[in-house]
């Protein structure tokens, strides 16, 4: 057939060629809705994180929790009133959101970039926050800050390049994930008060993220965290007040935003125990969910994991007692999870199941029985049988496909006859359409 015919596009699961990544909008809606819920409950902000989705169609579910009904791509509800803006991970994602924003407007004009700011990447934010307030002037793009050498960066693109341009930086806080982030005391204050006095950078908000909850699963450690979050954020913010109380400046902290959190964490931050006036929430692999956080507890079954990779049976090995499945590294990454195993098989995710995923290699992943001596059970997993598997962690998962194939199932049936929502085309990242489709296509993320 030639390239240039229409090609048949597929109904079910079963006409997809695997592996491929499947996305049950039903679990995805719901689960937007709950964090909706939670920080409506709280009486705080959302500024959701995208990288795990990478698309305008998710972003939109996660801001307002349902999708738009009509075709110019407007919603016909509006945004939740606590959604603040957007995180992001890269700029390719940023650039979705700005594209999206004369459409949609409300948080699609506040984006996050939510990595440390490097020195090369300053040109694109600046065209980029070009771009967004020819939008709408209230348009901002924040970076992360955590060392005085940013500012220094930030300070001399303006001396060259536009002298009246201002740049909006979140400082990033250390508090207890170790990974990035200046520390809680007079150092960390130290960066916060040359962000303050620098004629080209605003400081915006302080940042920290509960990356260490992804290593607790009990209610109370999810608790000790972000009670620990908390304190030392406002025992910071109190250092900030007086450094700058004999200072002769008109700073607002009144108006400093804090944003807080990680998917772990979400749903245990007591916000009522502190007087922090614009707190946010920004978890983002919430709107997947994967075998980690069913680990953490945060996630509330295997019916909410809404990406899953689809895979077939492609060996069976008598001889070793194993069968092969065609998705490997490559479509779910080597990323572990507490509950060891490269990934699970839906319907097979209990201990007692009898069955493991047990090895990957770059395109296969081997399955066996679970216990010593078992006999795999080659009858219910024949050769073509199509599988659907839980990744160890989505966002790695999903960023290895460029395109999603959604469902819309409240049953969560993932059987092979399960049919693709469709409107007879595909339909592009950065489309607000909210028609069902047969697969939306996303932005990778990639520099």
């Amino acid at each position: 057939m030639s390239s240039d015919e229409p090609q048949e596009l597929p109904q079910t699961l079963a006409d997809l060629s695997t592996p491929a990544f499947v996305i049950n909008r039903h679990a995805f809606a719901e689960n937007c809705r709950a964090v909706l819920k939670q920080v409506a409950l709280g009486g705080i902000r959302l500024r959701p994180h995208i990288k795990t989705h990478k698309t305008v169609e998710g972003a939109f579910l996660q801001v307002c929790g349902n999708e738009t009904n009509n075709d110019n791509g407007k919603s016909t509800s509006p945004f939740d009133e606590n959604a603040s803006g957007f995180v992001t991970s890269t700029l390719p994602e940023i650039e979705l959101l700005v594209d999206a924003a004369p459409k949609l407007k409300g948080p699609f004009l506040d984006i996050l970039y939510g990595v440390g700011i490097s020195e090369s990447k300053l040109s694109r934010i600046h065209a980029l926050q070009t771009k967004l307030s020819k939008i709408d002037d209230s348009g901002k793009i924040h970076v992360m800050v955590d060392h005085p050498s940013q500012v220094e960066w930030m300070e001399q693109f303006c001396r060259n390049v536009s002298k009246s341009f201002q740049f909006s930086a979140f400082l990033k806080l250390d508090t207890g994930y170790h990974r990035a982030g200046t520390t809680c005391d007079a150092r960390g204050v130290d960066v916060a008060m040359k962000i303050i006095q620098s004629p080209h950078v605003t400081l915006f908000g302080l940042y920290s993220h509960c990356g260490h909850a992804y290593d607790v699963n009990t209610p109370e450690d999810l608790k000790d965290i972000a009670v620990t979050d908390m304190k030392l954020i406002t025992g910071f913010m109190d250092l900030l007040r007086e450094r700058l109380e004999p200072m002769d400046t008109d700073f607002p902290m009144e108006k400093l935003v804090v944003s807080v959190g990680s998917t772990p964490s979400a749903f245990s931050h007591d916000t009522g125990s502190v007087s922090v006036p614009n707190l946010e929430l920004h978890p983002g692999n919430y709107t997947l969910y994967d075998r980690q956080q069913l680990w953490t507890g945060v996630c509330p079954s295997t019916n909410h994991v809404a990406g899953r990779v689809l895979s077939r049976v492609i060996g069976h090995y008598l001889d070793r007692n194993t069968a092969l499945l065609d998705a490997g590294a490559t479509a779910l990454t080597k990323d572990g999870a507490p509950q060891g195993g490269v990934c699970q098989i839906t319907g097979y995710e209990d201990e007692s199941s009898g069955i493991v995923c047990h090895k990957m290699s770059q395109e296969v992943v081997q399955i066996k029985p679970s216990t010593e001596g078992g006999t795999m059970p080659y009858d219910q997993f024949p050769l073509g049988k199509l599988v659907t598997l839980l990744p160890n962690h989505s966002c790695l998962a999903a960023a290895c496909f460029d395109t999603y194939y959604i469902i819309d199932d409240p049953s969560f049936n993932l059987s092979p006859i399960n049919r693709l929502s469709t409107n007879g085309s595909p339909q592009k990242a950065g489309s607000t359409s909210s028609s069902s489709t047969i697969e939306s296509h996303m932005m990778n993320g990639h520099e």
